[in-house]
């Protein structure tokens, strides 16, 4: 959310709602590919750290 900050504000419900939004996390090795070019998805990705 840090990043999101730089480019619009966030009150305490955007970040609570975003907050909800991340209740499925899992963790990931660096340099993974999300999505790969051509890949549908229906999901949005957020990168915590």
């Amino acid at each position: 959310m840090r990043k999101l900050r730089c480019y619009a504000p966030l009150n305490e419900s955007d970040s609570a709602l975003i907050g909800t939004l991340t209740e499925n996390t899992r963790l990931v090795a660096r340099r993974t590919d999300l999505v790969r070019e051509g890949d549908s998805t229906n999901v949005v990705h957020i990168i915590l750290e």
